[in-house]
């Protein structure tokens, strides 16, 4: 039996360590490789190498901080489940496989770890066993297969170069086609249009279990990936691609933020607007400030899941319009619920405030000035609109629905989320000194600098119209651009008749193949094996017949 709080320890000493080896980085300037020769096919050596830079340091470390909050929380959370040990050891083999492709460095060792997030993260999803769960499990792991195979088809791509380092990557030329199937594999992980729509069915899954994986590590691996390729994607000339892939995934994510009240599925989206954030900054080659709001967001992400998971156990329902009196009931969360939708909106001194202005200062300064300056305005603005709707309709008095379950906030409750509570306020300003980050920004005007302002004034006149406008009334009059909102860009649609239709198809075929033409199959063997039997029984008795009336013939005979 795993002990939560003897693993949320070991995760809180790692965090340190990892912590500290990240500042010996820093002042030493070194990277560390680690190679093992496992085997050699022909002239390619199949390797597993792993690589301890500045990057891998400081992510694992922020990984480990928020394992150790989740683990520490879920003592709270999985107190009355009987499947508490097996929901730990899911855990244990989702922080490994994502701790080996952090530190990965070739491709045999990223695609185990990458295997290892989806095998488990599916696991994971499918946890409550209901019909739900394993749809949105089955589903999420259908739309992630694409980026599977085509991650495999990259690999064999890369064989020709006999090599599968990454240095070999960077350094060598070679034709677009792997790189452009690597790029379809980061953006289906990274729930990405036209394959985002997984991430709102993963929200099946336990509030703490979205904590960690889809808000600072499944989500992000895709991101981080991108980050590791990145010289061979500015040479390349693929930012192109990806700033047309963050660009829409921006306005679908905004647009499906405005009208949605489900507060893990409000959550989700405001995640995937925050990944769109940072391969737009990617595709600006803001490589840094990309990997600098990566860490960020991590944190501050996973402190509002599991104050969101907090309401949602006391109230028994996602609905937000249902849980305005949280405020009253467990002040801490909602105090720290707060603080955190304010660093995600950018709130000055908060966390995600000097992330968020670095890079849109940094993106004025771009050939794509007009163009980046217009779509970090409208991200900032949906942020800051879906991170009021939060607290407003949470935090205040208006429907005064009491609680389902009379929960006080225990310390371990407490204690996780002041674990996340305290990076998501300074880790902003106590980074990005060690990471040295504002002298690759270059000086913007006056004017430019109000964005951040013009943003929080026009989300506050569209979430006072909204409200005034019972939750967007005028909208939902027009079927088409409802379902243009709420389905993802049809994403979500397509999702949906593939999981009614095609995969219920395969699903009958299946049956019918198994529980039909397999148990015909076994009647006509058990027939064929049973007609010998018969033949020979049938001729034992005449035998016997035959014997008896023999028998009786001789015995005649002898008498007469």
């Amino acid at each position: 039996m795993l002990n939560f709080k003897a693993t949320a320890h070991l995760c809180t000493i790692l965090a340190t360590t990892f912590a500290y080896l990240f500042f010996e980085v820093i002042k030493n300037s070194k990277i560390m490789m680690i190679e093992w020769n496992m085997t050699k096919i022909m002239c390619l050596s199949l390797k597993f190498k792993l690589m301890l830079d500045l990057n891998s340091m400081i992510f694992t470390a922020t990984v480990m901080i928020i394992t150790s909050s989740v683990i520490l929380y879920s003592t709270y959370y999985m107190s009355h489940s009987n499947k508490s040990n097996q929901f730990m050891k899911t855990i244990m083999i989702f922080i490994l496989s994502m701790t080996t492709l952090i530190f990965s460095a070739n491709l045999p060792s990223m695609m185990l770890g990458w295997e290892g997030l989806g095998m488990s993260s599916f696991i994971l999803i499918m946890f409550y066993k209901s019909k739900k769960a394993l749809t949105s499990s089955f589903l999420t792991m259908m739309i992630n297969r694409v980026g599977d195979i085509t991650l495999i088809m990259s690999a064999l791509f890369f064989m020709n170069m006999n090599s599968w380092s990454f240095e070999t990557f960077c350094n060598l030329s070679m034709s677009k086609e792997p790189i452009m199937l690597m790029m379809v594999a980061l953006f289906s992980k990274s729930a990405q249009l036209p394959l985002s729509s997984w991430l709102t069915e993963a929200m099946a899954a336990p509030t703490p279990v979205s904590a960690l994986v889809h808000s600072s590590t499944l989500v992000t691996a895709g991101i981080y990936i991108m980050i590791r390729f990145e010289s061979t994607i500015s040479n390349m000339k693929m930012t192109k691609v990806v700033m047309f892939i963050g660009m829409i995934t921006i306005i679908m994510a905004g647009m499906n933020s405005i009208t949605e009240w489900d507060i893990k599925k409000t959550i989700a989206l405001s995640t995937l607007m925050q990944l769109s954030i940072i391969f737009f900054s990617i595709s600006l080659n803001l490589f840094k400030l990309s990997m600098f709001h990566l860490i960020l967001h991590a944190t501050f992400k996973a402190l509002i899941f599991l104050c969101a998971s907090t309401f949602i156990n006391t109230f028994n329902t996602q609905d937000m319009r249902k849980m305005s009196t949280a405020g009253h009931h467990m002040s801490s969360t909602q105090t720290a619920f707060n603080l955190a939708n304010l660093s995600m909106c950018g709130f000055p001194f908060m966390s995600g405030a000097y992330s968020k202005e670095l890079i849109m200062e940094a993106a004025h300064s771009t050939s794509y000035s007009m163009i980046s300056s217009v779509m970090l305005l409208i991200s900032l603005t949906c942020s800051i609109f879906y991170s009021i709707k939060m607290m407003f309709s949470v935090g205040s008095f208006t429907t005064m629905m009491q609680p389902v379950s009379k929960l006080k906030e225990t310390k371990n409750q407490k204690n996780s989320i002041m674990m996340l509570l305290v990076p998501s306020i300074i880790m902003g300003n106590k980074l990005n000194w060690l990471m040295n980050i504002e002298h690759t920004i270059p000086a913007v005007s006056n004017i430019q600098k109000y964005h951040p302002m013009i943003a929080l004034i026009s989300s506050i006149m569209l979430i006072s119209t909204m409200m005034k406008a019972q939750t967007g009334k005028h909208i939902k009059n027009t079927k088409e651009g409802l379902t243009l909102i709420n389905y993802m860009m049809f994403s979500k649609n397509f999702s949906l008749q593939m999981k009614n239709k095609t995969l219920m198809m395969y699903m009958i075929n299946l049956k019918s193949s198994e529980s039909g033409t397999t148990e015909h199959l076994i009647k006509a063997i058990k027939n064929a094996a049973k007609l010998p039997s018969k033949k020979m029984h049938m001729m034992n008795a005449s035998n016997m017949k035959t014997l008896i009336m023999v028998l009786i013939i001789m015995m005649m005979l002898v008498k007469f």
